[in-house]
């Protein structure tokens, strides 16, 4: 969440990112896991990203709490209209198992594939980038590719998939890796 907040501020404030150069935009950021005024706005600010190009579509609570709409057929063609008016750069949905509505299986790869199929046709008519977080199973012994929680077509349907973990010789560091481009 952090490294795609820093994205999102670099998009939203045209900053270099690695090293590269990043023309300013907007962007929609969906966290189901913490709250947008308490945690994710404030981080941003932290940041010094521009609010206001910053697209938070999801509802809250009584307590602040995110209530992420349901990225069904209705949830996704109501993003496709976000991002059809907002026409922001990039888009992050954190985390992706989330936001797929209660009846999909996210384990199966033919359910998974045609939910993808629906996110990349977004990101061709707007055109954004879509950023998908997800975390990792417990099988320590995995190749790294095979650790992304739900089906393999999350990873198979991807057209870059980055893991960001703790260093194992320093815990206060953390890395970013790509294991598929």
């Amino acid at each position: 969440s952090t490294v795609a907040q820093a994205i999102v501020t670099a998009v939203t404030t045209g900053a270099e990112l690695f090293g590269n150069p990043i023309s300013e935009g907007k962007a929609v950021f969906m966290s189901a896991e913490q709250s947008v005024s308490s945690i994710t706005k404030p981080r941003f600010r932290k940041m010094g990203a521009k609010l206001g190009s910053i697209i938070c579509p999801d509802g809250v609570d009584e307590n602040d709490d995110p209530i992420p709409f349901v990225l069904d057929k209705a949830g996704i063609a109501e993003l496709r209209e976000v991002c059809l008016d907002v026409r922001p750069k990039i888009v992050v949905i954190d985390t992706v198992t989330a936001y797929i509505e209660a009846s999909r299986d996210f384990n199966s790869a033919n359910q998974v594939r045609e939910w993808m199929r629906r996110l990349a046709e977004i990101a061709r008519v707007t055109p954004c980038a879509v950023v998908l977080i997800g975390h990792l199973n417990k099988n320590q012994n995995a190749y790294p590719l095979q650790r992304v929680m739900g089906s393999m077509d999350f990873v198979g349907a991807s057209r870059a998939v980055l893991l960001v973990g703790k260093d194992p010789d320093d815990q206060d560091t953390r890395g970013l890796c790509v294991i598929k481009s």
